[in-house]
């Protein structure tokens, strides 16, 4: 359960990159030792670091904690001379389909913690169709996200998502550190 809520809430939270034209890859201007914190629901800490980086490909250590339950970090690869997030691999029996409508934008100053950020938002709605063995499984979502370009890794200074049934999730912004 906890590993799936936090893929959900990091897949609500990188969504809206895949708005980016393709070949665009956030990953390509930090830096090793660049790291931000969030914060989710139920304690949720989230913390990701660039521990290496070269010419083609960037290393990122995860961390998650919720109250009690510190996970293993994990290592995830970002090759960038791809584009990223990358496409979902077709699976034999299985089809995805994601389609996403920008609702809104615009401008906002939010302040977190002492801190203030000057941050563009955009509100959109994902919609995610998997078919598996002839079910089909929609899944709908709005997302708020609100972006400042200080922040390292491309990371939303906020997130709000709604999922299917009115659900809520908010993750926010921590901290943050830029490397070498």
């Amino acid at each position: 359960m906890f590993r799936t809520a936090a893929v959900l809430l990091l897949a609500a939270a990188f969504a809206h990159a895949e708005e980016k034209p393709k070949g665009e890859n956030p990953y390509r201007e930090c830096k090793q030792g660049d790291w931000i914190e969030a914060k989710g629901p139920n304690g949720l800490v989230i913390k990701h670091t660039v521990v290496v980086k070269t010419k083609d490909e960037v290393r990122i250590k995860i961390e998650q904690t919720v109250p009690g339950v510190k996970s293993e970090p994990i290592e995830q690869v970002v090759h960038l001379n791809l584009p990223y997030p990358l496409p979902v691999e077709p699976t034999k029996g299985f089809e995805y389909k994601t389609t996403q409508e920008k609702l809104e934008s615009g401008t906002e100053t939010l302040t977190i913690g002492d801190k203030k950020y000057e941050c563009e938002w955009d509100k959109t709605r994902h919609t995610v169709v998997t078919k598996f063995q002839g079910m089909e499984t929609k899944f709908v979502s709005t997302s708020k996200v609100w972006r400042c370009k200080d922040v390292p890794l491309s990371w939303p200074v906020r997130s709000e998502t709604e999922l299917v049934g009115g659900m809520k999730t908010v993750m926010e912004l921590t901290g943050y550190g830029r490397g070498q």
